[in-house]
């Protein structure tokens, strides 16, 4: 999957360059296979039907990637906001919530 996964985000990464056009593809490439943590990661997102790419976002002061999928991801669908939130609906209740996912894969929630 992983190996999949790199040439998909390249592809993604070079189609939307706007999003990055200071990053360099061959050493996000070095960064990807050099810290697995992050990869495992991305792939996480990715498997639950996300679409990762890498944005510039001058709030983070850099390069973040972020899931732009555009609507809630197959894999992620029918959630609660939080635990709280989940445990409270009586009727349907889901199995997770997106916080408890994000904190499954290690990522932070945007807003």
């Amino acid at each position: 999957m992983k190996e999949k996964f790199i040439i998909i985000l390249k592809e993604r990464f070079e189609n939307t360059s706007y999003l990055h056009p200071k990053a360099n593809w061959e050493e996000l490439e070095e960064e990807l296979l050099s810290n697995k943590n992050l990869l495992e990661t991305l792939c996480l997102m990715e498997e639950t039907g996300g679409e990762v790419n890498l944005v510039d976002l001058p709030i983070f002061s850099g390069l973040v990637f972020v899931d732009l999928s555009k609507e809630s991801p197959k894999g992620r669908r029918s959630f609660c906001y939080d635990k709280e939130a989940r445990i409270k609906r009586k009727k349907n209740a889901p199995n997770s919530s997106a916080m408890e996912e994000a904190e499954k894969m290690g990522i932070e929630l945007l807003n």
